[in-house]
């Protein structure tokens, strides 16, 4: 490697030279020419570890052979160490930016980033801090945190000259931090990358016996320990990558020294840099990977909070380590930032909140007012309330939060949100936050044996579900099937409970592609591991076609049902019809045990109305019944006279309907396009709806309200994912996607859970939701 011209060297620094090093200094113009020790033939310095020849990342090998030893003075001591670094190649007019490393690491760590930061022209140094990497530290000087800072200060001081642009990964966060508040003119701007600033130094660590902490530090140097902690640090990574990077994460561990230095600075207390977080004036870039398991996302929200001058950018698909997994954007985000001009700050702009909540405790925060940074959104302020509760109670728990203004749920960051609608930033800015209406919790899927395409959770004592097997089943809990219900010979394409309060049985109809629908009684306290299988004590016969949804009235004495016949049967529940043929079937023997006999209902009335396919139908009221049809028309009816009251006409093929919201007078529907409709029949004259939500991607299969919220309600949809909506923001709460094919049904349970079902043959429950 071509050798660099440098900056002039300190006579001090020189002193120390030649009785430690094999290194040749040869005086030239301007300055001296540093060579490195004689190498190898395979061009790796003399210095490096024979280990090195292991390595098989081309990016690890290409940096390891640039890397130099610079003399440089360390604290208390005329004397110098030779320090290793990799020098740039070409100086750049901008300032230069300065890379450490993470802890117990090195130079080699930016192997990945420090070509693009060349390729993109910045003058870049990647830097081993004292202790670690390469350096000859023969002599043991000191490694606790004022040596670290010492002679990073002497090595910019002696070769640099100039404001840096210094970057901190984890560990090297906190490094950066100490710097850049110890000798401020030495440093412009800080970049800190998923930073690890908040631990109170090595802790206990630094009062073991030097004894023990020789046996520690030996773990550390372990291959097994090393490859664990490359399994946390990146992203899912394939093996035969993680190995390799293993060795190259411990190479500087071959080092004779590396074992003294690193237990000199683990009794020496380590970094604790929590009180000089704000002291720092530069501004400074976070980066955070998004599926960090080391450092988390929350610590670096707090230190957004804390930092006077920060922004913070998220690198998708990445953890502990970005500039590793994904230099490239990590990279341009460095660039950028270094580039920006500092006479631009409206990325950096501070409004004054006040945090607000009907929450009880321990949900409830200060009420003065703090400056946050204008462009954070949902989950930054989540962050800084979760800090604030944390400050006041350290064992309350991270609780995601929503947070509203004058009423509007904000889904932009609060830059955006105050532009548009208009809102000053002048004043303090009161801002809501409520608990985020989003799963906690994932229960085991309940699997099927065919597609479940129907599912009734409005009994807290059990999930209903229909399936194409023709089967229907009662599910006490994840897992736990109580009873299969038998008879239909075609697919179940609805189901509806009837009545299921107080203790002893419940009653459940179901609809079928067979063209009935049949009735059903059950123990609903039943907890036995193993189904029973029982007979429906009713069959309700009269469609012409398929039945596509059955609805039970608020009393359950009747149930209607919609078909693929355009038409809307109105059925009585009892055992006995007293209006009507009533069938008697013949007992049947099973096992010498006669079961209950079966009887066979006719319609009591029909609703003529619907030109195609009746899709679905609710019967929220005595006197009313509503449905939705493929003919692209939602329909009211009056039970008692069977008359359309109203329709109102959408332009697409419906699959779904729901009534609910304000009053429980809000027509929810959807259909053939990935649009849910919420219609306001209060509003006469106007077909139009009040409401349109257009995140899914495919037909809508199921819209249901909540049953104790007017704002809230789910969809599901042919596009896998079950949405659950706020009517206070155009943007979904959450999305459910635990389905690995299309979502033909879903709806409450609980109050506090959904439950799904689809085309992947699970019943998925998505538990702990909390609805205020």
């Amino acid at each position: 490697m071509a050798a660099l011209k440098l900056g002039s060297l300190p006579a001090a620094a020189l002193g120390g030279v030649a009785t430690t090093t094999t290194k040749k200094c040869e005086r030239l113009s301007g300055g001296f020419r540093v060579v490195a020790d004689g190498g190898c033939d395979n061009g790796f310095p003399s210095f490096l570890p024979k280990e090195v020849e292991k390595i098989k990342d081309p990016f690890a090998r290409n940096l390891a052979r640039r890397i130099k030893r610079l003399p440089v003075q360390i604290e208390r001591s005329d004397s110098s160490i030779m320090s290793s670094c990799v020098q740039p190649l070409v100086q750049s007019d901008a300032n230069p930016v300065v890379l450490l490393h993470c802890f117990d690491s090195s130079c080699l760590e930016w192997r990945r980033a420090y070509p693009l930061l060349e390729e993109s022209g910045l003058e870049a140094w990647a830097i081993d801090v004292l202790g670690w990497g390469f350096s000859d530290l023969g002599r043991l000087p000191p490694c606790n945190v004022a040596s670290k800072r010492y002679h990073l200060y002497q090595l910019w001081k002696s070769y640099i000259k100039r404001p840096v642009v210094l970057v901190g990964p984890s560990l090297g966060a906190a490094v950066a931090i100490d710097f850049a508040v110890n000798y401020p003119e030495a440093v412009e701007k800080l970049v800190l990358i998923n930073p690890s600033v908040y631990a109170e130094g090595t802790g206990n660590l630094a009062k073991l016996p030097k004894v023990v902490a020789y046996a520690g530090v030996s773990l550390l140097k372990a291959y097994p320990l090393r490859l664990y902690a490359n399994i946390l640090a990146f992203d899912g990574i394939p093996l035969s990558k993680n190995l390799d990077w293993t060795n190259v994460g411990r190479l500087h561990c071959h080092m004779p020294w590396w074992k003294d230095a690193t237990v000199n600075f683990m009794v020496s207390g380590g970094y604790n840099v929590v009180s000089q977080i704000k002291q720092v004036k530069q501004k400074t870039l976070i980066i955070c990977g998004e599926n960090d398991k080391i450092v988390s996302n929350q610590l670096a929200m707090r230190l957004l909070f804390e930092l006077p001058k920060a922004r913070m950018q998220r690198v998708p698909d990445s953890g502990h380590l970005p500039h590793v997994e994904k230099p490239r954007r990590v990279v341009k985000l460095i660039t950028d930032f270094a580039r920006s001009k500092d006479n631009n700050d409206d990325n950096t702009r501070r409004i004054q909140v006040r945090f607000v909540t009907k929450l009880k405790a321990p949900y409830k925060v200060p009420t003065t007012a703090i400056a946050i940074p204008s462009d954070l959104s949902r989950l930054g302020l989540s962050s800084i309330v979760n800090n604030l509760l944390q400050a006041v109670n350290s064992e309350c728990k991270t609780e995601p939060f929503d947070f509203l203004i004058d009423g509007e749920l904000v889904r932009m960051s609060l830059e955006q949100f105050l532009i548009a609608k208009g809102i000053s930033a002048e004043k303090i800015l009161e801002v809501e936050y409520i608990r985020a209406v989003a799963p906690r919790k994932e229960e085991e899927p309940s699997p099927h044996d065919d597609w479940v395409s129907a599912v009734d959770g409005s009994s807290p004592r059990f999930i209903l579900t229909g399936c194409y097997d023709g089967l229907g089943r009662v599910w006490k809990e994840a897992g736990l099937c109580t009873h299969i219900l038998e008879g239909h010979s075609g697919a179940i394409s609805s189901v509806s409970v009837i009545t299921s309060e107080g203790a002893g049985s419940a009653t459940v109809a179901t609809a079928s592609k067979d063209r009935t629908l049949r009735l059903w009684k059950f123990d609903a306290d039943d907890n036995s591991d193993h189904p029973s299988k029982i007979r429906a004590f009713k069959i309700l016969r009269g469609h012409n076609a398929s039945v596509q949804s059955v609805a039970a009235n608020t009393s359950g004495d009747m149930v209607c049902s919609g078909s693929w016949d355009a038409t809307i049967n109105l059925w009585r529940t009892n055992e006995s019809d007293t209006g009507g043929d009533a069938v008697s079937i013949k007992k049947r023997k099973v096992n010498n045990k006669a079961e209950e006999s079966q009887s066979e209902g006719e319609a009591v009335s029909t609703l003529v109305g619907h030109t195609q396919c009746v899709s679905c139908v609710v019967w929220p009221r005595k006197e009313t019944i509503f449905s939705a049809s493929w003919d692209h028309s939602v329909r009211q009816w009056d039970a008692e006279t069977g008359k359309d009251v109203s329709d109102i006409f959408c332009g697409k093929v419906l699959n779904c309907i729901d009534i609910g919201g304000e009053g429980s007078a809000l027509i929810a529907a959807g259909g053939s396009d990935p649009i849910l409709r919420i219609w306001d029949p209060r509003k006469p004259g106007s077909s139009a709806p009040v409401f349109q939500f257009s995140s899914h991607s495919s037909w809508i299969s199921t819209c249901k309200w909540h049953n104790s919220s007017s704002l809230h309600l789910l969809s599901s949809s042919y596009d896998g994912k079950v949405m659950l909506w706020d009517l206070r923001t155009a943007w979904p709460l959450s999305i459910i996607d635990t389905h690995k094919d299309k979502v033909l049904c879903a709806d409450w349970w609980k109050s506090d859970s959904v439950v799904s079902g689809g085309a992947d043959t699970q019943l998925r429950i998505s538990s702990d939701i909390f609805i205020q």
